[in-house]
């Protein structure tokens, strides 16, 4: 009798071990799908966009709805090509992703380099209550590659709180403040550099308020102390803007410069200037 009870205690014993075992693979693999890269065509590599706030904006909610979101591929002796992401959901509220990340969407894609990301925003509420929206295409330049087989991690970081402006009415304008981050693995190792690019701007300064027909040329570069070509890109007021291009037409500006160097170092300047009309 005591030698069946304790053949039937192992017995229990084993199949106890057996299903846990089993149970902490599927869990394990369940975390590891996120980083482990997907079965690819030959060629081929997979984009993953997701999206996430820093720290709480003194607001309940503020509710994106999107249209579509596209990246923008190098092809050769062409303009490229804006490929389609494939959307997992179409609206997010950044105050409840402050800390986290939401997936919104993937697309394989041939491997390659990439120039930007652009998102078609349909509408904003904050707190409930619609808000204003200058311009419904959010566009960000940030050159990145895909290797073949592997995963590149797209996340759009927005700053929720300085994204919106409280008119004195108590209406609300949406203005994103965001910057792309980008998660490119297998990328060869060039030293452990982790110092940024230096960015030098000449021609504007900020806060520079010029009176019309006066103009602004802005001019500006790179240097790094191991890459002697590091990639710059700028935008002006959210479109691609190139060293040495006159501005001459009034209004309000933001030149956003940003360099990468070959260890994927990053450096950002933001200028804020203005052309006041005659």
């Amino acid at each position: 009798m005591k030698k069946r009870i304790l053949w039937l205690g192992l017995s229990f014993l084993l199949v106890a071990t057996l299903v846990l075992t089993s149970c902490g693979e599927a869990i394990s693999g369940e975390q590891e799908e996120e980083a482990a890269p997907t079965t690819l065509p030959a060629g081929m590599g997979l984009i993953k966009v997701y999206v996430t706030d820093p720290p709480l904006p003194e607001l309940t909610s503020i509710e994106i709805t999107i249209d579509s979101i596209e990246v923008h591929k190098v092809v050769a002796g062409e303009q490229g090509e804006w490929i389609a992401v494939e959307p997992v959901v179409t609206s997010f509220d950044l105050v409840t992703l402050v800390g986290v990340s939401e997936f919104l969407g993937s697309v394989e894609v041939a491997a390659g380099s990439f120039t930007q990301i652009r998102v078609e925003v349909s509408s904003v509420e904050v707190n409930g209550e619609p808000a204003t929206l200058p311009s419904g295409t959010l566009k960000i330049v940030r050159p990145f590659s895909v290797r073949e087989g592997s995963i590149t991690t797209l996340e759009l970081d927005f700053d929720g709180e300085k994204s919106v402006v409280t008119t004195g009415k108590g209406e609300f304008i949406f203005k994103p403040v965001v910057r792309l981050l980008v998660e490119t693995p297998g990328l060869p190792a060039t030293g452990e550099d982790a110092t940024p690019p230096e960015i030098t701007i000449e021609g504007i300064t900020e806060g520079q308020v010029i009176v019309s027909p006066e103009t602004v040329t802005p001019v500006f570069s790179a240097s790094d102390d191991t890459d002697p070509a590091p990639t710059v890109t700028a935008t002006l007021n959210g479109g691609p803007f190139t060293s040495g291009t006159v501005v001459s037409e009034a209004g309000e500006y933001e030149l956003e410069i940003t360099a990468i160097d070959a260890s994927d170092n990053e450096a950002e300047v933001t200028v804020s200037f203005e052309i006041m009309a005659e």
